[in-house]
C-alpha cells in the first residue's frame, strides 16, 4: 500500500515538472530500489549527473 501512495504522488509530481530533464543542482541520494525507479520515472530524459549520487544501505 505504502508503495502504491509513493508511486501515485510520484506520478502526480512528474505530470507537474515534466518539462524537466534532471533534478535541481545538489547532491542525489537513493534509500531503496524504490527511490532508483522513481528518479528513472521523474527524470526520463537525464543522461549525466553532476553532483555526488550515493546509496544509503
Amino acid at each position: 500500500m505504502k508503495k502504491l501512495l509513493m508511486l501515485i504522488v510520484i506520478s502526480i509530481f512528474g505530470i507537474v515538472t515534466a518539462g524537466a530533464q534532471c533534478p535541481p543542482a545538489g547532491d542525489i541520494t537513493f534509500d531503496s530500489q524504490f527511490s532508483i525507479d522513481a528518479f528513472i520515472l521523474l527524470y526520463p530524459n537525464c543522461t549525466k549527473v553532476d553532483d555526488n549520487v550515493y546509496k544509503i544501505c
